[in-house]
């Protein structure tokens, strides 16, 4: 979610409610027009201002020119947001591209500062899909620790959010982690939390991943005991 500016409609409607009172008591004075996103096309229509040839310094005038102010604001810091989340997307892709060609530290890099983009604006499912990729870079590198530093840290964004997926995906990673390091009981609690909620969400590629990652687990579980 983008964030707000820090002054709200609703403040200003709080601290200028005496000069909105008295101008809805002057029958001379044009009724206050705002940007509305409710209209059936969803058309903005704009703050309605006085003829430049009329001088009007009244409460009512000052009150449209305020909130003409803030919404120009809004839509300044909304922009700005934008072209940041376009950015953070773009290295994150790139990000995934040097993973994939081998060149870890440029990748490490690239992610970097996406998430610093993705924190910035507030971004929690862009920081999620960040986090993964460096746990997933760092694991590819043998840092298995670091790896799982970075899928926590995913896994407690993502049930924060109330994304079920992440979730899902951060607890599989987990449990790939652990099941590489040898940590074959913790591998399999995590790969059965994945499981439930592959199914929950009834996806059922991620259904089949986990079990076929649970199946190695107790194929290696068994000739670990058998050897």
């Amino acid at each position: 979610m983008l964030k707000s500016v820090g002054v709200s409609l609703a403040v200003l409607m709080s601290a200028l409610g005496s000069q909105a009172s008295f101008a809805a008591s002057q029958p001379t004075k044009r009724a206050l027009t705002i940007w509305s996103t409710d209209r059936p096309d969803n058309v903005q229509q704009p703050v309605k201002k006085l003829s430049f040839l009329t001088v009007d310094d009244s409460p009512a005038n000052t009150y449209r020119e305020n909130a003409q102010e803030i919404y120009q604001l809004q839509a300044s810091v909304d922009t700005k947001q934008e072209a940041q989340k376009v950015e953070a997307d773009q290295l994150s892709n790139e990000a995934f591209k040097l993973w994939r060609a081998g060149r870890w530290q440029d990748a490490l890099k690239k992610l970097e500062q996406a998430l610093i983009l993705y924190r910035e604006i507030g971004d929690r499912y862009g920081e999620v899909q960040a986090l993964t990729g460096f746990g997933s870079i760092y694991r590819t590198l043998g840092e298995h620790f670091q790896a799982l530093d970075y899928y926590e840290q995913a896994l407690v964004i993502s049930r924060a959010i109330g994304d079920r997926a992440g979730e899902g995906g951060a607890l599989s990673d987990i449990g790939f982690t652990y099941d590489t390091l040898g940590n074959y009981a913790q591998a399999l609690d995590y790969y059965e939390q994945a499981l439930v909620i592959s199914r929950e969400i009834r996806d059922r590629a991620e259904e089949g991943r986990t079990l076929n990652n649970i199946g190695f687990t107790y194929v290696t579980l068994r000739d670990i005991s058998e050897a």
